[in-house]
């Protein structure tokens, strides 16, 4: 019991002091020093990468005093760097994307997953319970707005930080998000040819052997290439190209059909 008391005080320390140095660096390095007080030095940068730290901190202890379940918090914090991961994903991809179109899903997800989730709050009056899918609280909000009582059906929801995850909300902001990524980058201004020429051109190239493409070492990565799959080019010499991508994808796979196996095992053992 102490051992495991041990592991887990020290996997607390460890998350806990990333979070404040991360959160602190970024800040500091991304808002301040970039936008807020680009001539400021070292020791100023410091201090208030010590401050922003303790703040961000302080803000994640108050939001962790007010979860009712770990479960959705660990839900909550997953969905928030899947909304990120949008503008990620896209960016490592597609050259065409851009910060607009970054911005624009990013802020677009969020704003879905919230109304679609409020939403489901709503109801009638107090004799009537929330939706509990949104197909059901769409219906209903339908019935509302023809009988001309949408205003007090909307009256009626709760707006909240966390909300209970169900797929839904999450799938259809993220649908949205992706879309609005891939059209408002297609409908403005696109990023300098140079720096994302130079940016995807660097991904061609090992990081421990300069000069060297990953491809005549079997190290392309398949989603890092997924934009050219369709041309010809791509499917020469497939599988010497991407050999350590596609060992581990198989590696993974049994590795997982392992822990699922081992898993069941242990559980006919008490049977």
């Amino acid at each position: 019991v102490g051992l495991m008391v041990a592991c887990v005080l020290a996997a607390n320390m460890s998350t806990c002091s990333n979070f404040m140095v991360n959160t602190g660096a970024l800040f500091t390095r991304n808002l301040y020093a970039h936008y807020l007080n680009p001539a400021a030095g070292d020791s100023e940068q410091l201090m208030v990468g010590r401050l922003s730290g303790l703040a961000l901190t302080g803000l994640g202890i108050l939001f962790a005093l007010t979860v009712e379940r770990v479960l959705d918090a660990f839900l909550f914090t997953e969905t928030i760097a899947a909304f990120m991961g949008i503008m990620f994903l896209g960016g490592v991809l597609w050259k065409r994307a851009n910060r607009y179109g970054a911005f624009t899903a990013t802020i677009a997800a969020f704003a879905v997953y919230y109304a679609l989730n409020f939403l489901m709050t709503c109801h009638a009056g107090p004799a009537d319970a929330p939706s509990k899918t949104l197909s059901e609280a769409w219906v209903r909000m339908m019935d509302a707005a023809r009988s001309d009582a949408l205003w007090g059906f909307l009256g009626n929801g709760e707006l909240r930080l966390l909300y209970k995850w169900t797929p839904g909300p999450y799938g259809w902001a993220t649908l949205v998000g992706f879309t609005l990524f891939v059209a408002v980058s297609l409908l403005t201004r696109p990023e300098d040819r140079e720096r994302i020429n130079g940016f995807f051109d660097k991904m061609r190239y090992t990081s421990d052997e300069e000069g060297k493409l990953a491809a005549e070492r079997g190290q392309d990565l398949l989603m890092l290439d997924l934009p050219g799959w369709l041309t010809p080019q791509r499917w020469t010499g497939f599988f010497r190209r991407y050999r350590e991508d596609l060992v581990g994808f198989i590696f993974g796979w049994l590795a997982v059909g392992t822990l699922v196996l081992v898993a069941w095992s242990l559980l006919q053992v008490g049977k």
